[in-house]
């Protein structure tokens, strides 16, 4: 601290500077306000004085104090104020400080050696160069260069080149030549500031960077002020001179040009198409004066080209003599001080206009509005500067605007300003709304949906009461239910749906509409997950995960946690653990988020750390420790994501997450793009940059350099053995660009570069030379669009309210704080009109504007927008500083809400009645009845996905989105302030899988889950505000949530309540989701005493049914809140359901728990088919040998088949239909097929009746037969387009042709059959088969071998199909007929149905053809598209000719035959043979004899048709042989059955693998897991042929969990993961996945599959309870071909410790 004319002691002005330090910033080191001499008076009137003398201070108190500091001190300040003028104390200071920083220097490197830390080119002053970067700076006073040598090729450079950076790091040698071979020698002897001494030489070759001589245009403005000297500023590299050549654009032309797009701006042909068409108004040649291998931006001087002063618009076409290329820079622009604001939405569009160079309002502009080149609307500005079009209007693209001789043109077809940096809610404004809400958003499958829903007017009043429709689709957007509701008593409209029990697991969604409200479109999401409840919960800091943390701890970062049991009990003493994944954290400032800081090429080692293994104390409370020094050299900001678990006792873990985001560096550089996502190629794409401190405070900086280098790739293709072929690439990466970049402090600098089509990579560097922030970016071709990516992201305007919410008579003060002062235009408006506007100058400290709410305001998209315009100084900006402001006004009525009240128990025991009663407060009037929805749900379920009790106020009221698109010109004013001048040198003048496969792989267990969620009766409170709700509360420890809602015409209320569940002993029973037979595990049942005294209890447990019997009785005491857990060793012995029962008392039986819990049971491995298919001759014996050996005996179930005639097993393929789950299109199809053709007639014959009766538990009737066909109907009707087709997995998906005839074909023989078909569906669908046949509908499917013949057997197909409807038109048929007569089929199948469908029409000698040809026609093996196989087309084959009377016993042997080779059939095939044998059983039916031998007896057959039997292990075991006596037999014998050990692996055309890691990705064996680890799976899929169907299944061991990734309770994003240097986010990216669902059991995935790579998928387990357990193995196939398929190879066993 030093202060003139003050007689007090150094020392104690260094502790007063110390505390004005702190005060104060960007002024003097002492307090103005007190400021007395004269010398003290100018320093405090001069910013810059008075921030030199702070910078002294600060210096002066970083040097050792010495005496001779203090009497060095004391003379300066003596000469200082002998000073007398400003200029004078300006050198004093500027010479003072220069000799601190010095000494501080030499101080801070004091004892440090001296070395060379690197040699290499770097950018230097928009150059290359080549920098030498040492430890300690380099003594300038010394003779330094002497030490240096640089030599190129064999000649030796002038050593006087060198430069010395500023803080002495750096000695530079700047604009080397490009693409040369550089030594660098540096001798020894190189001094310090320090006195230490470089001791060992270096050298160094370096090969510089290739660049090429080029001028362009600097940036892409178009508008060129005529307040400052005309000119156009280029930048060039190693250019001596540049030709410009001016062509004027008329003003009725100015649209063609604005249509061009770049290519065609930059290319030679239609420049000289362009030139012949316009008038050159100047050509000439301008000098460039520039420094060598260093870019130069240069004015080009117009001021004296007079062709510029007419009306029109101009374009300038640059080229530099001696460079040819077919592309030229070209810069359109006007001269012109209009600057124009463009809004647009559906509605209007509103312009206002303003003086650029003074802000000024302007009127009478005319505005021309063009679409494409044609004038479409004309009109003036009004007083206010502001002219409004109607909604025609904007589907223009340009406007012109014009006054006098000058022009402004802006295009609103490029992108719009970018206002991402403002909130803008993505709700619309409608004349009326839908609120709808439920008891939560999770559900498992098969429980029921209740979702409720209000529909008021925009301001939340009453409407007339209409039907609203609703339709709910699953994850895969297939419409489940389409309905119609109508309004309630109540006032609310009630949606019910039951979930079926393999309901596909993801995102559903109930889509609200209504025929009379066009603008009414509603969605709400719910979640189907195969989910537990929780039952801990876990707080992380304060529990607000979404909150912003930020820390610059060195050491350690601590994280506070509390856990508790849902009961109430602290969770004292158990496990909690984690682990912490570091990255890369671009956006790390709140009010910085569209800014990219620091470099993302950082590497971060390590990416994670666990966190160690902690117990809770006995209030449940811990403390984490993140140890920080790993990451503590990290420059860049560092964002750190906990993932923190907390253990149940029996090992599950409910998982919260939480993110600290650690800035270490003391400045930051940040980066905005002004483009959206990519910049257009052949453009120069614009940036804004700031620097901050480490808490965003804007600094301001210079000396740092911005380079752009190009990232090129040298691409091949590479063969490994567990990728395959995959195409891959060495990086070519150059510079191709660079520049200074200074900081003010106040404002972000903003600048532009050239860029092309590809991939870059812009960094900064700092003074030093280091990297501070690098941002990669790509461009889009551009060359069949306008529109401009370079959407500028204007300055913000902050801007906020005294209040929360306004209602009408109330005053709202605004207040906006825009950067700089300025002129600011304020409006008030919603998507429809201005309601009011000021104009007036603002300030940078805040200006404040108060505003009447007026009663006519009840929307809620009004906001609030600011337009703030700083007029440039004409010196080093033209553009003025345009800066915008967004905010929304927020309106409630007085009327809008009243306070509800929830009266409920904090505590009590379950199996228990519970009211709660509800009261409105009674101070408020409402004008009708109002209603309550009740609800009591576990907040175990609600934590899951974080829900939140439904607010109907906050939606109704909430703020609807901004729809307008802003354009201005401000962002395309051409800079060309600062630079020099040169004047003319001479011239003048498709969705493939779902839930329909989870059975596949084996049986999926049944999982007994209590979900506990009550959902009331809307009820109504009486006149005295008052509502009560009664519940039951079932046999339940956890705490219940109240949520109520309530509504009346034009009000709202909403609350909630919590109520505490505990039995005096709470039991709670952890155990695995399920077992496989074979498997230890254990179960671990939790005792808390909250009875309010010790108690001693008596504790019977068994365990009886699947898992082996066993019985415990165990005497337990327990103190008053004391918890314990006991554990019981369980074994797996049988397929089917474990019964777990407990009895729990104490001595008097006051406290009495009886519990039964059940535990699932299946096979470890995938289940297995064998089947046999003989033929018996006459009087021969057969002895089976259908192999049985490892399968688990009672787990086999045979099905035995005799017939005098080739058998069709009916009732195997019938039973495989029915158990097939509700899945794609073409599944639920076949799945509903056997009901049209199983009549119960048909049914009897089959032998099938007593099966059906049995599995439905109902009478097999044409009524129940009919319902079934008629929920097949509206299962597949849900995919149909608009246009009467199908896709495989919704009505959005591409529509498949042959699936279209499929199903057509199915509700035609449904209709048939008695069923109700809705007529326009039908019709629909029989049209697009008409169009299909005649030709005016395309027929193709991209993977089929042979599009032709996919294309004949689509058309034969609806040919067939449309017959049988009588809407076949014979010519048609002939003609296709003779378009295929002499094509070459490649099955029979098309011509039988052609033949049928000739047949039916009437000629019958062309339908014999046709049969004849079918055939004739073998079968060629290929895949077409159509779900065909060689036994699918023979199968209905022989139906279509048996319908026809062309069928013949060979062809059903061939079936038979055909079925002999096959073990596993497709859902086509089944529904093929099903067809077949329903076709033959009209045929006369000859008697079966046949003599059954058997260990015990021989049975004779004597059955008419055929004989079919259902046969257990036993009788199969005791089965010896099967004789034919007087005529040839059929026999068929198929059993399905359960591996007991592991199967041996096998694959055909598919090969499926599975390996394991640990999360920093290292392989490892799954051999042995701790309970709480987790693994990552990656499944490995390939074919060698394409599989555009296939399907993997991987059954879990018991004892792993899989880590729900749709879940928010997921302990891992396995997207962050690394494997193989890969991240598994872009693993999964290249993955052509159609599906995936986790399961409680496994994990499912739907995929494409081909020959040329393998596919990887990745899930996530944890090891869970404690065991022993079997490992399956993973399982693929091809959902219609499933004799491709693999069983890949497993461990066999999974060991879980404690």
């Amino acid at each position: 601290m030093f202060l003139a004319d003050r007689q007090k002691s150094l020392m104690m002005l260094s502790t007063l500077l110390l505390v004005l330090m702190s005060s104060f910033s960007n002024s003097a080191s002492f307090n103005c306000d007190k400021a007395i001499s004269k010398t003290e008076k100018m320093i405090c009137a001069d910013s810059d004085l008075s921030n030199q003398d702070s910078k002294l201070g600060q210096l002066y108190q970083q040097l050792e104090s010495t005496d001779k500091l203090k009497k060095s001190q004391r003379q300066w300040m003596k000469d200082r104020n002998a000073c007398a003028d400003s200029q004078c104390l300006r050198t004093s200071y500027q010479l003072r400080i220069s000799e601190f920083e010095k000494q501080v220097l030499k101080q801070q490197y004091d004892g440090q050696k001296q070395k060379i830390t690197s040699i290499k080119e770097e950018n230097w002053n928009s150059g290359g160069a080549l920098v030498i970067r040492l430890t300690v700076p380099v003594d300038a006073n010394r003779r330094w260069r002497e030490l240096l040598t640089v030599t190129l090729g064999e000649e030796q450079q002038s050593s006087d080149n060198w430069v010395l950076d500023s803080n002495g790091l750096a000695l530079i040698y700047p604009f080397v030549e490009p693409n040369k071979k550089y030594q660098v020698l540096v001798d020894p002897g190189l001094k310090g500031i320090n006195g230490a001494t470089l001791a060992q030489p270096s050298d160094k070759i370096i090969q510089t960077r290739r660049t090429q001589a080029s001028a362009s245009f600097s940036g892409d403005g178009h508008v060129l002020s005529n307040k400052i000297r005309r000119a156009l500023p280029v930048t060039t590299l190693n250019i001596d001179e540049v030709d410009v050549e001016i062509f004027r654009i008329l003003p009725e032309h100015i649209g063609v040009w604005i249509h061009y797009t770049y290519q065609e701006r930059e290319s030679s042909y239609s420049l000289n198409r362009f030139a012949n068409e316009t008038e050159m108004v100047y050509s000439g040649r301008f000098p460039i004066v520039n420094q060598r291998n260093q870019r130069t931006t240069t004015n080009l001087d117009l001021s004296k080209i007079y062709g510029l002063d007419q009306q029109g618009a101009y374009v300038a076409v640059l080229s530099a003599p001696g460079l040819y290329n077919n592309r030229y820079s070209t810069n359109f622009f006007t001269i012109s001080d209009i600057g124009v604001q463009l809004r647009r939405n559906e509605r209007v569009l509103r312009i206002n206009a303003n003086s650029i160079s003074t802000g000024a309002v302007l009127e009478d502009v005319t505005l021309k509005v063009f679409q494409g080149k044609k004038l479409i609307g004309q009109q003036s500005t009004n007083t206010l500067g502001e002219a409004e079009f109607e909604s025609f209007y904007t589907k223009g693209n340009t406007l012109v605007a014009q006054k006098g001789d000058e022009y402004t043109v802006i295009s609103f077809k490029r992108s719009a300003l970018n206002l991402s940096a403002f909130k803008n809610p993505v709700s619309r404004h409608s004349a009326m709304q839908v609120f709808s809400w439920a008891p939560r958003n999770l559900y498992r499958p098969g429980e029921t949906l209740d979702i409720f829903a209000l529909l008021k007017d925009f301001d939340g009043n009453k409407v007339a009461p209409m039907p609203l429709d609703v339709t709910l689709y699953d994850p895969t957007g297939s419409r489940a239910v389409k309905r119609t509701l109508n309004m309630s008593s109540s006032g609310r409209y009630e949606f019910n749906y039951t979930l079926d029990a393999t309901a596909k697991t993801g995102k559903w969604r109930l889509e609200y509409s209504s025929q009379g409200v066009k603008s009414l479109n509603h969605r709400y999401e719910i979640s189907v997950e195969e989910f537990l409840p929780e039952r801990l919960k876990l707080t992380v800091f304060d529990g607000d995960e979404s909150k912003f943390r930020q820390t610059a701890e060195r050491d350690q970062v601590k994280i506070p946690v509390l856990g508790e049991y849902l009961y109430g009990a602290p969770a004292s003493s158990n496990k909690i653990d984690g682990f912490v994944i570091a990255e890369f954290e671009a956006h790390p400032f709140e009010q910085w988020k569209s800014y990219s800081f620091g470099d993302f090429q950082e590497v971060i080692r390590p990416k994670q750390q666990k966190l160690p293994v902690t117990k809770l104390d006995t209030s449940g409370k811990a403390d984490l420790i993140i140890p920080m020094g790993q990451w503590s050299g990290i420059k860049s900001p560092l964002s750190l994501i906990a993932n923190i678990s907390l253990y149940e006792s029996g090992g599950r873990p409910i998982t919260r997450s939480t993110v600290v985001t650690n800035i270490l560096s003391k400045k930051l550089v940040g980066l905005e793009p002004q483009f959206d996502e990519r910049a257009d190629d052949n453009s120069r794409a614009s940036f804004k940059a700031i620097l901050t401190d480490e808490t965003g405070k804007l600094l301001s900086g210079e000396n740092y350099q911005f380079s752009l280098v190009r990232e090129n790739r040298n691409y091949y293709w590479r063969y490994s053995d567990s990728r395959g072929w995959t195409w891959e690439y060495d990086p070519l990466n150059y510079e191709v660009f660079s520049g200074n970049l200074n900081f003010d402090g106040t404002s972000p600098a903003t600048f532009s570069v050239p860029v092309e089509w590809g991939g870059y990579r812009l960094q900064v560097q700092d003074s030093s030379g280091n990297i501070v922030t690098a941002l990669q970016f790509s461009t889009r071709w551009s060359g069949w669009s306008n529109n401009n990516s370079d959407s500028m992201k204007p300055d913000q305007v902050m801007m906020r309210l005294n209040q929360d919410q306004y209602q009408s008579g109330e005053i709202a003060k605004l207040t906006l704080l825009p950067a700089v002062d300025g002129l600011g235009f304020i409006t008030l408006e919603s998507n429809e009109e201005i309601l009011w506007r000021q104009k007036l100058d603002v300030s940078a400290k805040g200006t404040e504007i108060e505003i009447l709410i007026d009663d006519s305001w009840k929307r809620h998209d009004l906001y609030f927008t600011a337009t703030v315009l700083s007029p440039g100084d004409m010196k080093h900006a033209v553009s003025p500083k345009r800066a915008f402001g967004l905010l929304h006004l927020p309106l409630r009525r007085a009327d809008a809400s009243f306070n509800i009240e929830i009266d409920a128990p904090d505590k009590v025991q379950p199996k228990r009645s519970v009211t709660a009663k509800l009261h409105i407060d009674g101070n408020t009037l409402l004008d009708s009845d109002v209603w309550v929805s009740l609800a009591a749900v576990d907040v175990g379920v609600l934590n899951i996905k974080r829900f939140e009790t439904p607010d109907p106020l906050g939606y109704l009221f909430s703020p609807r989105r901004y729809d307008y698109q802003l354009y201005d010109v401000y962002g395309s004013i051409i800079e060309n302030a600062g630079f020099d001048y040169s004047s003319q040198k001479f011239g003048g003048g498709r969705f493939k899988k779902s839930s329909a496969e989870l059975a596949r792989g084996g049986k999926k267990v049944k999982n007994d889950v209590q979900i506990v969620s009550i959902q009331a009766q809307a009820v109504k409170f009486d006149s005295n505000g008052d509502a009560s709700v009664t519940i039951d509360i079932s046999d339940f420890n956890g705490t219940l949530r109240w949520m109520a809602v309530a509504w009346s015409d034009n009000s709202y209320g909403s609350n909630e309540a919590e109520t505490t569940v505990a039995d005096a002993l709470v039991t709670q029973l952890s155990r695995p989701r399920f077992l496989a037979m074979g498997d230890k595990s254990e179960l671990a049942l939790d005792l808390s005493n909250l009875s309010g005294s010790p108690q001693e209890f008596n504790i019977e447990f068994s365990v009886s049914s699947a898992l082996k019997a066993e019985n415990w009785q165990q005497q337990l005491n327990l103190k008053d809140s004391e918890r314990q857990t006991v554990k019981f060793p369980i074994i797996a012995e049988a397929l089917g359901e474990g019964i777990i029962t407990a009895k729990i008392s104490n001595a008097d039986e006051s406290i009495l728990i009886e519990r039964q819990w059940n535990l699932g049971i299946r096979s470890a491995y995938p289940s297995v088919t064998h089947k046999e298919q003989v033929v018996i001759e006459a009087g021969e014996n057969w002895k089976p040998s259908i192999d049985i050996e490892g399968l688990i005996p009672n787990s086999i179930q045979a099905r035995l088949a005799i017939s005098s005639q080739p058998p069709i097993d009916i009732g195997s393929h019938f039973d495989a239909l029915l158990k097939y789950p509700y899945g794609c299109t073409e599944q639920s199809t076949s799945s509903g097929y056997p009901w049209v053709l199983v009549s119960p007639e048909m049914a009897s014959r089959f032998k099938l009746t007593k099966k059906l009766e049995e599995k439905f538990e109902q009478s097999f009737t044409e009524k129940f037969r009919r319902s079934q066909m008629e929920a097949a109907i509206d299962r597949v009707l849900r995919r149909q387009n608009s246009s009467g087709g199908f896709a495989l997995w919704n009505n959005s998906g591409t529509e498949l042709n042959w699936l279209t005839v499929y199903v057509t074909d199915f509700i035609t023989a449904a209709r048939d059959a008695g069923a109700l078909v809705p007529h326009d569906a039908l019709k629909k669908s029989l049209d697009r088969l008409q169009r299909y046949l005649n030709g005016t509908t395309g027929i193709h499917y991209s993977w089929s071998d042979n599009e032709d013949y996919y294309r004949f057997a689509t058309k034969a197909y609806a040919a067939y199909v449309l017959a049988r409807s009588n809407r076949a038109q014979l010519s048609q048929l002939r003609r296709l007929f003779q378009e295929q007569e002499n094509a070459i089929a490649r099955s029979g199948l098309p011509w039988a149905h052609l033949g049928f469908a000739l047949k039916v029409a009437g000629d019958g000698e062309l339908a014999q053809q046709a049969f004849d040809k079918a055939k004739q026609t073998p079968y060629s093996k290929g895949y077409y598209g159509y779900y065909g196989s060689e036994l699918r087309d023979a199968a209905l084959l022989y139906s279509v000719l048996a319908k026809s009377g062309q069928a013949e016993g060979q062809q059903l042997l061939a079936v038979f035959d055909l079925v002999r080779q096959r073990r596993w059939l497709s859902t086509q095939e089944r529904n093929a043979l099903f067809q077949a044998a329903v076709a033959s059983a009209s045929d006369e039916q000859s008697t079966t004899e046949a003599s059954l031998i058997t260990s015990d007896f021989t049975q004779e057959i004597n059955e008419k048709g055929v004989f079919t039997s259902l046969i257990d292990f036993a009788q199969l075991d005791s089965l010896q042989s099967i004789s034919a006596n007087e005529t040839t037999l059929y026999a068929s014998l198929e059993l399905i059955g359960e591996h007991e050990n592991p199967p041996k692996p096998y694959r055909n055309e598919i090969n499926v693998s599975r390996d394991y890691f640990d999360l920093e990705g290292n392989s490892i064996e799954l051999k042995t897991l701790a309970s709480g680890d987790l693994i990552l799976v990656r499944i490995t899929a390939s074919a060698a042929r394409n599989l555009p169907d296939a399907l993997v299944v991987d059954l879990l061991p018991a004892g792993l969990e899989i880590e729900n990734q749709n879940l928010a309770d997921a302990s891992v994003d396995i997207s962050k993961l690394t494997i193989d240097g890969t991240s598994v986010a872009d693993w999964q990216q290249r993955q052509q996945i159609e599906h995936v669902e986790y399961r409680d059991d496994r994990f499912v995935a739907a995929l494409r599959l081909d020959e040329y790579r393998s596919r990887q998928l990745f899930y996530l387990v944890r090891a869970v309870t404690p065991g022993e357990y079997s490992v399956p193995a993973p399982y693929a196939e091809d959902m219609y071909r499933p004799f491709y398929h693999a069983l890949g190879v497993s461990p066999e066993k999974l060991v879980i410790t404690p």
